[in-house]
């Protein structure tokens, strides 16, 4: 049961990961520096 669960909260955090990661690239292609630097803050 604790290997299960312990393998979820891996996976959500890898997805949780490749979800920032790809904002991460939206907002860098798309704003400038300032507009990545103040998505970073929040």
């Amino acid at each position: 049961m604790r290997l299960i669960i312990r393998t979820i909260v891996v996976l959500a955090i890898l997805w949780i990961g490749v979800l920032l990661s790809g904002y991460g690239m939206l907002i860098g292609s798309n704003e400038n520096a300032a507009g990545l630097a103040s998505s970073v803050n929040i």
